[in-house]
């Protein structure tokens, strides 16, 4: 069995690119702000237009807390340091925490698994290798001992559905208190290990 790994570099630099096909969209919600829902588009103007078109539908009573607080944020620049001041290290230190618990609980269940690369967001993408039920099924399974995931299966859509990493795959919210989501992780390598 191949040995269970996870990345000692946290956060992999991005390198930024830009291409007409390119559409990013954000959201403060994922800066701290939970519930403002004020998304940022980055994509040729049509495409802006009509995703802002779509986002006023569907939340006609949005309110605007949240552009306001991001319209001064965003003419100054702070929008950026913020995120390399007070997000990356915050968010970082939870994800270095929760990754250690990862290694501790799944090492230690002898479940064949690995951390994708992290890239600075709040969640952890487990790869749970060998595993022999679908990740929709775990899912269930870590449900009904109160640990909520997000299975694999709802991510990798439009390829394979065949392609087995698809069902081996969780996302995992590891932003939460430190004794939840260690025994978050305890639950998932007791289970993952009966699924082995």
């Amino acid at each position: 069995m191949p040995t269970p790994s996870c990345p000692d570099i946290l956060f992999v630099p991005a390198t930024p690119f830009w291409t007409p096909q390119t559409i990013l969209t954000l959201s403060l919600s994922k800066l701290g702000l939970p519930g403002t829902r004020t998304g940022i588009v980055v994509a040729p103007p049509q495409i802006a237009a009509a995703i802002a078109g779509t986002t006023a539908v569907v939340g006609l009573a949005n309110g605007t807390v949240g552009q306001q607080l991001a319209l001064k944020w965003v003419e100054s620049g702070d929008i950026l340091r913020f995120g390399r001041e007070f997000l990356q290290p915050f968010y970082g230190e939870k994800a270095r925490a929760a990754a250690a618990w990862a290694r501790q609980s799944l090492d230690a269940s002898g479940v064949d698994w690995a951390l994708h690369a992290h890239e600075g967001a709040f969640f952890h993408w487990l790869w749970l290798r060998n595993l022999r039920i679908p990740t929709l099924e775990l899912y269930e399974r870590l449900k009904a001992r109160k640990v909520l995931t997000v299975p694999g299966e709802h991510f990798f859509f439009g390829l394979d559905a065949d392609w087995s990493h698809r069902h081996q795959c969780l996302r995992l919210n590891v932003s939460g208190p430190a004794d939840t989501v260690r025994e978050g992780y305890q639950i998932i390598a007791e289970e993952a290990r009966r699924a082995m």
